[in-house]
């Protein structure tokens, strides 16, 4: 039994884990008045223990065993004294260089880069949601998660993605065991990473480019494609474009500023779709067809400034943005695991190339 102050303090632990120690009460020969019960367990089925506070300050817990408990030392708790605690700009910053430094020991103690293909299809993949025209060893994992089925039951769900080009356009494929994953607010196009799901897709174009650059180059790019009532809504980030001119599109919190050279809805550019799952008779229930978690969707090559040869080497990440249709409430991708932060919108909108993986290009088999 956890016991808490009204506000969710931690106050104490009442029993001890019955999984870790053995000293059951029915190991106890005898139970005598007044006797301590700190070191005995509650037991594994401990069924709507109470606890109440009688007129005289006393405090009891009731259990299942029967056996009513008092509860001594809660008059002993006191508050701390309020007191000012100062985070300076550095120390967040010293923290937020952790998480990257962190992530890069992790890539390099896994050993093996991580691949991702590309290959040049001669027939493009309908984009209809359905997703068996793809072949499964294209795909990467972006995380794994345990699905409740029912009361009880689980499963496994791995969320993974794909890519592909025919043609001039670059398909994408997303498994996600999530027919919502993409819902998303949409309120400010801009900060479409902030307001709900959405698929995540981030690329080097320039195959020259340094693949141990720590900071976004040109041809470095970010994808998102979300659903907004109902309707696919894109938006294109660049950090850099030549020529440029103006701040470009700043992302600011009390930290820091992070700077776009370019941030445009392409919506009208990407076709989207979500697949369909039948679900299987239940007690007497008919079979039902409904949407999947399963999305398709592509973009031009030219908006993206890529130009596919088989052959060429690029840097790219896939993830997913996870969230309420309000807001994003986590962050999951192929390679960098540091990119996790829905809590500061520079980190939130960094491209860091550094820590994504390798993709390849490759001729259809």
């Amino acid at each position: 039994i956890y016991l808490f102050t009204t506000d969710g303090l931690f106050v104490a632990t009442l029993f001890q884990d019955t999984r870790t120690k053995d000293s059951a009460w029915a190991t106890r020969a005898k139970a005598e008045r007044g006797m301590s019960v700190s070191d005995l367990t509650n037991g594994e089925e401990s069924f709507w223990p109470s606890i109440t506070c009688t007129r005289d300050g006393e405090v009891y817990v009731v259990t299942n065993y029967p056996a009513i408990i008092r509860v001594t030392g809660l008059e002993t708790i006191r508050r701390l004294p309020e007191q000012a605690l100062s985070v300076r700009p550095d120390q967040l910053e010293a923290a937020r260089t952790y998480q990257v430094e962190a992530e890069q020991r992790r890539q390099a103690a896994a050993g093996a880069t991580a691949i991702l293909t590309i290959p040049i299809l001669a027939s493009p993949p309908a984009v209809d949601g359905d997703l068996g025209e793809w072949t499964a060893e294209h795909f990467v994992t972006i995380d794994v998660r345990q699905k409740q089925i029912g009361d009880w039951g689980r499963r496994k769900q791995e969320t993974q993605a794909a890519l592909a080009v025919s043609g001039d356009r670059l398909y994408a494929a997303f498994r996600t065991g999530e027919p919502k994953a993409l819902e998303n607010a949409g309120t400010a196009l801009a900060n479409l990473f902030k307001t709900g799901g959405a698929l995540d897709l981030m690329l080097g174009t320039d195959p020259q480019a340094d693949p141990r650059r720590r900071a976004a180059a040109a041809g470095d790019l970010r994808l998102l494609v979300a659903m907004v009532k109902e309707k696919p809504v894109a938006v294109l980030y660049r950090p850099v474009v030549p020529g440029s001119e103006g701040d470009g599109v700043p992302f600011s919190s009390p930290l820091r500023t992070v700077r776009f050279a370019e941030v445009r809805e392409v919506s009208a550019e990407v076709t989207l779709a979500r697949g369909t799952e039948t679900a299987p008779e239940a007690k007497g229930q008919p079979a039902t067809t409904g949407p999947s978690g399963d999305f398709e969707f592509s973009i031009p090559l030219a908006v993206l400034g890529l130009s596919p040869t088989p052959g060429a080497m690029i840097r790219g990440d896939v993830g997913i943005l996870r969230g309420s249709a309000i807001e994003t409430t986590q962050r999951a991708y192929w390679t960098n695991k540091a990119a996790g932060l829905v809590s500061d919108i520079p980190s939130e909108a960094e491209l860091l190339p550094h820590l994504w993986g390798e993709i390849r290009i490759v001729p259809a088999p």
